[in-house]
């Protein structure tokens, strides 16, 4: 990488996760909650029926019943029990250790390293920042979206303040970053995404 001019890096611990996955639940939106439990609802209310009719095992009964039980499960058990090991492996550690870091620079491009694994991004890939009091987010634009949080004291080179209207100015330079009701919106599409597979399964029951 070229001249570094901002550089944050924290330790990873099993509670810093935690504490991720609790953001970005509530980072989600009431409208992400309502989406979900509706969908819960639709789900067991289906499967009720099948019992209620006698045919309690068919395709998308049980479709549904593993959906709903991934549903109310999934987010208990990341939250609270995340296996910091099996993330460390994830970011290349060649075997097990008491701690991991992420550094962040910011060059030509930014340069995220978490453990042994390297990844480089554009600053046109970063749509969205949130400036909350202790960290700073970025959303990065891929595939899929991607939330990487810098800790504000935790930067080696530079510091916060100046680093957010550098970060600001740089990442909007080929287009405008997206405003919150802009997030809002595309979280909104995907939501909708995944639901819209509800009429397909629902073809299926019938017929199988």
């Amino acid at each position: 990488m070229d001249t570094v001019k901002y550089e944050n890096r924290y330790e990873i611990t099993k509670q810093f996760i935690r504490s991720e996955h609790k953001l970005t639940q509530k980072r989600s939106g009431k409208l992400t909650l309502w989406l979900r439990f509706f969908t819960q609802i639709f789900m067991a209310s289906y499967v009720l029926a099948c019992f209620i009719l006698g045919n309690p095992l068919n395709i998308l009964s049980v479709i549904f019943m593993l959906c709903l039980c991934f549903m109310f499960v999934s987010p208990y058990f990341i939250a609270l029990n995340v296996p910091l090991n099996a993330y460390k492996k994830r970011s290349g550690e060649s075997k097990p250790c008491k701690t991991i870091y992420r550094t962040v620079r910011f060059g030509e491009n930014i340069e995220l390293q978490t453990g042994n694994s390297i990844s480089s991004y554009s600053y046109d890939k970063v749509r969205y920042i949130e400036d909350n009091k202790e960290c700073i987010y970025f959303w990065i634009n891929l595939v899929f979206v991607s939330v990487v949080p810098l800790l504000k004291n935790s930067f080696t080179v530079g510091n916060a303040d100046e680093f957010l209207l550098f970060f600001k100015e740089k990442c909007s330079e080929q287009e405008p970053l997206w405003t919150k009701g802009e997030l809002y919106k595309r979280q909104v599409k995907e939501i909708l995404s995944y639901i819209n597979f509800l009429p397909v399964l629902i073809v299926t029951g019938i017929f199988f």
